[in-house]
């Protein structure tokens, strides 16, 4: 039988048995006044849904979902039963509080979850289904043992399509580095130990304020516009897109409605409008969708981007920065990011992409922060010198 998910009696005796389990895996790993986990008689609270997931009648896990306001909730109570774990019973109970937000009208989803290893398998898991980091909502602190995330369910401009937005108005753009990430790219790398300390309010995320709100197709948008172009000329070109299309960029049917000479009097070439049409029209016959997209590993989303003529690995690889955040990525073959290395490094040479994989192994699993202290890095001198 398949796994069952529904609402369920918050009273029930297996349930109050994995809420046990819950919050005692709390206390063990959170130091005391830090837990956020909820106890059975909180959960009766008229804004709190508990959810069960059954396999023929037998509990394997649990989840919540919580009503901030009208158009927030926050995803509560996650705990899979330690006989269940690694069959995705999680990841099933997270699809389903997600589907009950978008039934609900919710715009927003958040949650709080731990920053030490043990809540490694939960950060990982909400990351892979397009949670962000985002500053503390609701009676949440900023402190060093908790993290907020969010994702973003329903999109300006009549986009839709339950994606999230990377240049939104979520919090991502204003939110600090992750202290864990800053501490270990901190003690792998001295040369980037040195540009840590000489930024100690870096947010990663910051410059894409400059932006306008991208989606997952915008930001392919911004990245196809952007190959071999500054971030400052791909913004220009974004600026005459937003002009042509009523102020925002356009959505997939609204670019292939237009005649491409529309499109390229904004600035691009033939060739890159002809790859956007080829990526608008998978994301309006759906083998796209910022979906889909959220869900797939790096890996996937990279083959998934690649199969599409015009869009290469520094395309893809800069989508899922830019689109998906993801941690733990490089762009060995961006000029910038080699002149960044060579002036940071002191190399005597511009270093090829092998050398920058090579010299980004020390960074793993957080490449993407230690990519972006670099370009910060190598942009605060070009305004010193410059």
């Amino acid at each position: 039988m398949d796994l069952e998910i529904g609402p369920t009696d918050p009273d029930r005796s297996d349930v109050q048995r994995l809420l046990s389990a819950h919050l005692a895996f709390a206390h063990a790993v959170t130091p005391p006044g830090h837990v956020h986990a909820l106890g059975a008689d909180a959960l009766w609270a008229s804004v709190i849904t508990v959810f069960a997931a059954r396999r023929n009648g037998r509990l394997l896990g649990i989840g919540a979902l919580r009503q901030v306001d009208p158009s927030h909730g926050e995803v509560k109570s996650m705990h899979t039963d330690r006989s269940a774990r690694g069959r995705g019973v999680g990841r099933a109970m997270l699809d389903h509080l997600l589907a009950e937000a978008e039934r609900r009208g919710y715009r927003r989803v958040s949650l709080e979850t731990g920053t030490t290893d043990a809540f490694g398998p939960a950060r990982s898991l909400y990351v892979g289904r397009g949670f962000r980091r985002c500053p503390p909502f609701g009676e949440y602190t900023d402190n060093p043992h908790s993290i907020c995330m969010t994702l973003m369910l329903g999109e300006a401009n009549g986009r839709g399509g339950g994606g999230e937005r990377a240049g939104g108005d979520d919090g991502r753009r204003s939110a600090p580095a992750d202290p864990e990430a800053v501490a270990h790219l901190r003690a792998a790398d001295p040369v980037l130990a040195a540009l840590i300390d000489a930024d100690p309010g870096f947010r990663p995320r910051a410059w894409l304020a400059d932006l306008p709100v991208l989606d997952a197709f915008g930001a392919l948008v911004f990245q196809v516009a952007g190959q071999q172009l500054s971030v400052a000329a791909t913004r220009r070109i974004l600026d005459r897109l937003q002009a042509t299309f009523g102020g925002h960029l356009p959505s997939p049917a609204e670019l292939l409605a237009s005649p491409s000479e529309v499109v390229r009097a904004a600035g691009l070439s033939a060739r890159k409008v002809e790859t956007l049409r080829t990526v608008a029209a998978r994301f309006v016959d759906g083998t796209l969708s910022d979906r889909s997209l959220a869900a797939m590993d790096d890996g996937q989303v990279e083959e998934a981007l690649t199969a599409i003529s015009g869009i290469g690995r520094w395309t893809a690889h800069g989508f899922l920065i830019v689109a998906l955040d993801r941690a733990d990525v490089v762009l060995p073959g961006d000029l910038a990011l080699r002149k960044a290395i060579r002036g940071a490094y002191r190399l005597d040479h511009l270093p090829s992409e092998a050398e920058v994989l090579a010299l980004a192994e020390q960074w793993r699993p957080h490449r993407s922060l230690a990519c972006a202290y670099l370009f910060s890095s190598s942009f605060r001198h070009e305004r010193s010198t410059g």
